[in-house]
Protein backbone atom coordinates (compact mmCIF):
# COMPACT_ATOMS: atom_id res chain seq x y z
CA UNK A 1 0.00 0.00 0.00
CA UNK A 2 1.17 3.39 -0.74
CA UNK A 3 2.08 6.03 1.91
CA UNK A 4 -0.19 8.21 0.09
CA UNK A 5 -2.99 5.88 0.77
CA UNK A 6 -2.30 4.57 4.36
CA UNK A 7 -1.92 7.75 5.50
CA UNK A 8 -6.04 8.08 3.71
CA UNK A 9 -7.10 5.53 5.76
CA UNK A 10 -5.73 6.28 8.70
CA UNK A 11 -7.30 9.66 8.29
CA UNK A 12 -10.83 8.26 7.24
CA UNK A 13 -10.22 6.16 10.82
CA UNK A 14 -9.82 8.77 12.93
CA UNK A 15 -12.27 11.08 11.27
CA UNK A 16 -15.22 8.45 11.52
CA UNK A 17 -14.26 7.92 15.60
CA UNK A 18 -14.26 11.69 15.65
CA UNK A 19 -17.98 11.71 13.58
CA UNK A 20 -19.22 9.07 16.09
CA UNK A 21 -17.90 10.89 19.11
CA UNK A 22 -19.38 14.41 17.89
CA UNK A 23 -22.75 12.44 16.97
CA UNK A 24 -22.39 11.15 20.46
CA UNK A 25 -21.57 14.07 22.46
CA UNK A 26 -23.85 16.91 20.41
CA UNK A 27 -26.49 15.17 19.34
CA UNK A 28 -27.62 11.48 20.52
CA UNK A 29 -26.09 12.36 24.23
CA UNK A 30 -28.69 15.68 24.70
CA UNK A 31 -31.51 13.75 22.16
CA UNK A 32 -31.53 10.83 25.29
CA UNK A 33 -31.63 13.27 27.91
CA UNK A 34 -34.28 15.30 26.82
CA UNK A 35 -36.15 12.31 25.67
CA UNK A 36 -35.65 10.76 29.08
CA UNK A 37 -36.81 13.78 31.29
CA UNK A 38 -39.53 13.81 29.10
CA UNK A 39 -40.51 10.28 29.44
CA UNK A 40 -40.00 10.55 33.67
CA UNK A 41 -41.96 13.99 33.86
CA UNK A 42 -45.20 12.13 31.92
CA UNK A 43 -45.09 8.61 34.01
CA UNK A 44 -44.69 10.57 37.33
CA UNK A 45 -48.52 11.48 38.38
CA UNK A 46 -49.33 14.88 39.75
CA UNK A 47 -49.90 14.50 43.79
CA UNK A 48 -53.36 14.52 44.98
CA UNK A 49 -54.29 17.71 46.79
CA UNK A 50 -53.61 17.82 50.46
CA UNK A 51 -51.90 14.55 50.21
CA UNK A 52 -48.31 14.52 51.37
CA UNK A 53 -45.08 13.77 49.09
CA UNK A 54 -44.56 10.25 49.96
CA UNK A 55 -48.16 9.03 49.19
CA UNK A 56 -48.42 10.25 45.79
CA UNK A 57 -48.84 7.44 43.43
CA UNK A 58 -45.09 6.55 41.49
CA UNK A 59 -43.74 8.13 44.26
CA UNK A 60 -40.93 6.19 45.88
CA UNK A 61 -42.03 3.33 47.60
CA UNK A 62 -45.53 3.82 46.92
CA UNK A 63 -48.06 1.17 45.17
CA UNK A 64 -49.31 1.44 42.32
CA UNK A 65 -52.90 1.39 42.53
CA UNK A 66 -54.18 -2.41 42.44
CA UNK A 67 -51.47 -3.93 43.27
CA UNK A 68 -49.49 -5.17 46.23
CA UNK A 69 -45.59 -5.14 44.58
CA UNK A 70 -44.76 -2.35 42.23
CA UNK A 71 -43.69 -3.42 38.87
CA UNK A 72 -39.70 -3.13 38.64
CA UNK A 73 -39.28 -2.56 42.26
CA UNK A 74 -36.41 -3.55 43.76
CA UNK A 75 -34.66 -6.88 43.64
CA UNK A 76 -34.48 -8.25 47.34
CA UNK A 77 -30.90 -8.92 48.40
CA UNK A 78 -28.97 -11.87 47.60
CA UNK A 79 -31.34 -14.46 49.08
CA UNK A 80 -29.10 -17.37 47.83
CA UNK A 81 -27.80 -19.57 44.90
CA UNK A 82 -30.05 -19.96 41.63
CA UNK A 83 -30.68 -23.23 42.43
CA UNK A 84 -32.22 -22.18 45.79
CA UNK A 85 -33.99 -19.31 44.81
CA UNK A 86 -35.83 -20.90 41.49
CA UNK A 87 -36.97 -24.14 44.22
CA UNK A 88 -38.95 -21.81 46.35
CA UNK A 89 -41.41 -20.95 43.68
CA UNK A 90 -44.03 -23.14 41.73
CA UNK A 91 -42.13 -22.90 37.56
CA UNK A 92 -43.08 -24.02 34.08
CA UNK A 93 -40.17 -25.79 32.40
CA UNK A 94 -38.77 -24.25 29.41
CA UNK A 95 -37.42 -26.69 27.04
CA UNK A 96 -36.31 -25.56 22.72
CA UNK A 97 -33.92 -26.69 20.98
CA UNK A 98 -31.83 -23.60 21.79
CA UNK A 99 -32.90 -22.73 25.63
CA UNK A 100 -33.91 -24.57 28.63
CA UNK A 101 -35.22 -22.99 31.90
CA UNK A 102 -38.17 -22.02 33.30
CA UNK A 103 -40.63 -19.24 33.81
CA UNK A 104 -41.52 -18.01 37.70
CA UNK A 105 -45.54 -18.84 37.95
CA UNK A 106 -45.44 -16.59 41.10
CA UNK A 107 -45.57 -12.71 39.01
CA UNK A 108 -45.07 -14.43 35.97
CA UNK A 109 -41.70 -13.16 35.00
CA UNK A 110 -38.64 -14.61 32.68
CA UNK A 111 -35.75 -14.92 34.91
CA UNK A 112 -34.52 -18.77 34.35
CA UNK A 113 -33.34 -19.02 30.53
CA UNK A 114 -29.90 -20.68 29.26
CA UNK A 115 -28.42 -21.14 25.87
CA UNK A 116 -27.79 -24.40 25.35
CA UNK A 117 -25.49 -23.61 22.05
CA UNK A 118 -22.99 -21.37 24.18
CA UNK A 119 -20.83 -21.96 26.89
CA UNK A 120 -19.06 -19.72 28.99
CA UNK A 121 -15.44 -20.41 27.61
CA UNK A 122 -13.79 -23.04 24.79
CA UNK A 123 -13.84 -25.47 27.08
CA UNK A 124 -16.97 -28.22 25.59
CA UNK A 125 -17.24 -28.87 29.21
CA UNK A 126 -17.99 -25.73 30.94
CA UNK A 127 -20.80 -24.33 31.84
CA UNK A 128 -23.97 -23.76 29.44
CA UNK A 129 -24.27 -19.59 29.30
CA UNK A 130 -27.19 -18.41 31.38
CA UNK A 131 -29.09 -15.32 30.22
CA UNK A 132 -31.28 -14.99 33.01
CA UNK A 133 -30.97 -15.39 36.51
CA UNK A 134 -33.84 -14.61 39.13
CA UNK A 135 -34.27 -11.59 41.85
CA UNK A 136 -32.48 -12.83 44.85
CA UNK A 137 -29.91 -14.74 43.21
CA UNK A 138 -26.47 -13.71 42.55
CA UNK A 139 -26.10 -11.21 39.17
CA UNK A 140 -30.02 -11.10 39.12
CA UNK A 141 -31.22 -10.16 35.79
CA UNK A 142 -34.64 -11.04 34.52
CA UNK A 143 -37.66 -9.62 32.04
CA UNK A 144 -41.46 -9.10 33.23
CA UNK A 145 -44.97 -8.17 31.85
CA UNK A 146 -47.61 -7.04 33.36
CA UNK A 147 -50.80 -4.43 33.93
CA UNK A 148 -51.36 -1.85 36.40
CA UNK A 149 -54.81 0.05 36.46
CA UNK A 150 -55.53 4.00 36.76
CA UNK A 151 -59.13 3.03 38.14
CA UNK A 152 -58.31 0.80 41.44
CA UNK A 153 -58.79 -2.22 39.16
CA UNK A 154 -56.70 -5.25 40.93
CA UNK A 155 -54.30 -6.56 38.72
CA UNK A 156 -51.77 -9.37 38.74
CA UNK A 157 -48.49 -8.21 40.45
CA UNK A 158 -45.01 -9.71 41.47
CA UNK A 159 -47.08 -11.77 44.05
CA UNK A 160 -49.46 -12.97 42.01
CA UNK A 161 -49.60 -16.73 41.68
CA UNK A 162 -51.01 -17.64 37.99
CA UNK A 163 -52.53 -20.68 37.20
CA UNK A 164 -50.57 -23.06 33.96
CA UNK A 165 -52.29 -24.99 31.38
CA UNK A 166 -49.58 -27.19 31.68
CA UNK A 167 -46.00 -27.92 33.18
CA UNK A 168 -43.64 -27.45 29.95
CA UNK A 169 -43.25 -24.86 26.97
CA UNK A 170 -41.80 -26.42 24.41
CA UNK A 171 -41.91 -25.12 20.52
CA UNK A 172 -45.18 -27.32 19.54
CA UNK A 173 -46.91 -26.29 22.91
CA UNK A 174 -47.70 -22.81 23.96
CA UNK A 175 -48.29 -22.69 27.75
CA UNK A 176 -51.59 -20.30 29.04
CA UNK A 177 -51.41 -18.50 31.84
CA UNK A 178 -54.93 -17.63 33.53
CA UNK A 179 -55.54 -15.57 36.79
CA UNK A 180 -59.09 -14.03 38.14
CA UNK A 181 -59.02 -11.03 40.20
CA UNK A 182 -62.19 -12.25 42.38
CA UNK A 183 -63.51 -9.03 40.85
CA UNK A 184 -64.64 -9.54 37.41
CA UNK A 185 -61.70 -9.50 35.53
CA UNK A 186 -59.67 -12.41 34.09
CA UNK A 187 -56.25 -11.97 32.89
CA UNK A 188 -54.73 -14.12 30.55
CA UNK A 189 -51.43 -14.79 28.98
CA UNK A 190 -50.21 -17.16 26.47
CA UNK A 191 -46.39 -18.00 25.66
CA UNK A 192 -45.31 -19.32 22.51
CA UNK A 193 -41.39 -19.50 21.70
CA UNK A 194 -39.73 -20.62 18.14
CA UNK A 195 -37.07 -23.07 17.98
CA UNK A 196 -34.45 -20.58 18.66
CA UNK A 197 -34.86 -17.56 21.17
CA UNK A 198 -37.65 -15.78 19.88
CA UNK A 199 -40.63 -15.42 22.93
CA UNK A 200 -44.05 -14.59 21.91
CA UNK A 201 -46.60 -13.19 24.89
CA UNK A 202 -50.12 -12.80 23.89
CA UNK A 203 -52.29 -10.75 27.28
CA UNK A 204 -55.31 -10.31 26.96
CA UNK A 205 -57.96 -9.07 29.68
CA UNK A 206 -61.72 -10.19 29.80
CA UNK A 207 -63.80 -8.06 32.04
CA UNK A 208 -67.34 -10.27 32.94
CA UNK A 209 -68.52 -7.67 35.93
CA UNK A 210 -71.02 -4.65 35.52
CA UNK A 211 -68.37 -1.85 35.96
CA UNK A 212 -65.99 -0.61 33.02
CA UNK A 213 -62.25 -1.28 34.13
CA UNK A 214 -58.75 0.42 32.41
CA UNK A 215 -55.94 -1.46 32.46
CA UNK A 216 -52.37 -0.39 31.03
CA UNK A 217 -49.40 -3.05 29.63
CA UNK A 218 -45.88 -2.34 30.51
CA UNK A 219 -42.79 -4.61 30.02
CA UNK A 220 -39.34 -4.66 31.47
CA UNK A 221 -36.17 -6.08 31.53
CA UNK A 222 -34.03 -5.36 34.75
CA UNK A 223 -30.22 -6.01 35.91
CA UNK A 224 -29.03 -5.67 39.31
CA UNK A 225 -25.34 -5.59 40.21
CA UNK A 226 -22.38 -5.17 38.06
CA UNK A 227 -20.53 -7.25 35.63
CA UNK A 228 -17.02 -8.84 35.98
CA UNK A 229 -14.64 -6.98 34.60
CA UNK A 230 -11.18 -8.47 35.85
CA UNK A 231 -8.70 -8.88 33.20
CA UNK A 232 -10.42 -6.31 30.67
CA UNK A 233 -11.40 -3.00 30.47
CA UNK A 234 -14.79 -1.84 28.85
CA UNK A 235 -14.84 1.24 27.52
CA UNK A 236 -18.88 1.33 26.46
CA UNK A 237 -21.81 -1.36 26.57
CA UNK A 238 -25.16 -1.22 24.96
CA UNK A 239 -26.06 0.82 21.76
CA UNK A 240 -24.66 4.25 21.57
CA UNK A 241 -27.83 4.71 18.73
CA UNK A 242 -30.38 3.31 16.71
CA UNK A 243 -30.90 4.16 13.22
CA UNK A 244 -34.02 2.93 11.73
CA UNK A 245 -34.95 2.40 7.97
CA UNK A 246 -37.66 -0.16 6.97
CA UNK A 247 -38.73 -1.64 3.44
CA UNK A 248 -37.71 -0.15 0.21
CA UNK A 249 -40.63 2.38 -0.54
CA UNK A 250 -39.63 3.70 3.21
CA UNK A 251 -35.61 4.11 2.30
CA UNK A 252 -36.81 5.91 -0.74
CA UNK A 253 -39.15 8.34 0.97
CA UNK A 254 -36.13 9.00 3.01
CA UNK A 255 -33.53 9.39 0.23
CA UNK A 256 -36.22 11.48 -1.35
CA UNK A 257 -36.57 13.52 1.98
CA UNK A 258 -32.79 14.26 2.53
CA UNK A 259 -32.00 14.76 -1.16
CA UNK A 260 -34.72 17.38 -1.35
CA UNK A 261 -33.30 19.50 1.94
CA UNK A 262 -34.84 18.04 5.07
CA UNK A 263 -32.80 18.38 8.22
CA UNK A 264 -32.65 15.83 10.70
CA UNK A 265 -30.59 12.78 11.82
CA UNK A 266 -31.20 11.59 8.40
CA UNK A 267 -29.13 14.19 7.01
CA UNK A 268 -26.60 13.81 9.27
CA UNK A 269 -25.35 10.79 8.30
CA UNK A 270 -25.42 11.33 5.16
CA UNK A 271 -23.56 14.18 5.46
CA UNK A 272 -20.97 12.14 7.54
CA UNK A 273 -20.72 9.53 5.40
CA UNK A 274 -20.21 11.69 2.39
CA UNK A 275 -17.61 14.08 3.98
CA UNK A 276 -15.57 10.93 4.82
CA UNK A 277 -15.70 9.52 0.91
CA UNK A 278 -14.86 13.23 -0.28
CA UNK A 279 -11.82 13.18 2.26
CA UNK A 280 -10.80 9.91 1.12
CA UNK A 281 -11.33 10.79 -2.57
CA UNK A 282 -9.01 13.79 -2.26
CA UNK A 283 -11.49 15.99 -2.91
CA UNK A 284 -11.24 17.77 0.19
CA UNK A 285 -8.62 19.08 2.32
CA UNK A 286 -10.23 18.43 6.04
CA UNK A 287 -13.48 17.12 7.60
CA UNK A 288 -15.32 20.81 7.81
CA UNK A 289 -14.17 21.62 4.30
CA UNK A 290 -15.55 18.18 2.97
CA UNK A 291 -19.07 18.64 5.40
CA UNK A 292 -19.60 21.95 3.29
CA UNK A 293 -19.21 20.64 -0.20
CA UNK A 294 -21.76 17.32 0.83
CA UNK A 295 -24.31 20.16 2.39
CA UNK A 296 -23.95 22.13 -0.93
CA UNK A 297 -24.32 18.93 -3.39
CA UNK A 298 -27.83 18.58 -1.39
CA UNK A 299 -29.02 22.30 -1.01
CA UNK A 300 -28.49 23.20 -4.61
CA UNK A 301 -30.23 19.96 -6.00
CA UNK A 302 -27.17 18.76 -7.43
CA UNK A 303 -27.08 15.55 -5.32
CA UNK A 304 -31.10 15.28 -6.49
CA UNK A 305 -29.96 16.02 -9.88
CA UNK A 306 -27.85 12.70 -10.04
CA UNK A 307 -30.57 10.57 -8.89
CA UNK A 308 -32.76 11.94 -11.53
CA UNK A 309 -30.58 11.47 -14.29
CA UNK A 310 -29.45 7.53 -12.55
CA UNK A 311 -33.28 6.81 -12.74
CA UNK A 312 -33.12 7.79 -16.07
CA UNK A 313 -30.44 6.01 -17.11
CA UNK A 314 -31.76 3.46 -15.27
CA UNK A 315 -35.13 3.16 -16.84
CA UNK A 316 -33.27 3.41 -20.80
CA UNK A 317 -34.64 6.83 -21.04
Amino acid sequence: MKSEDTRNLFLAIALSVLVMAAWQYFYAGPLYQREHQAQTQANTPAPASGAAPSEAPGAPGASIPGTASPPGGPAPSVAGTVAEVLAASPRVAIDTPSIRGSIDVQGGKFDDIILKDYRETIDPKSQNIRLFSPPGAPDAYWAETGFVSTDASKTPNLDTVWTADRQTLTVEQPVTLTWDNGAGLTFKRVISVDDKYMFTIADSVVNSGAAPATVQPFGLILRHGRPNVAGYSVLHEGFVGVIAGGDAAHNRDIAESVLSGAAGPQRDIVLANAALALIAADKASNYFEAMNQAAESIDSGAARGKLVRLRLFVSGK
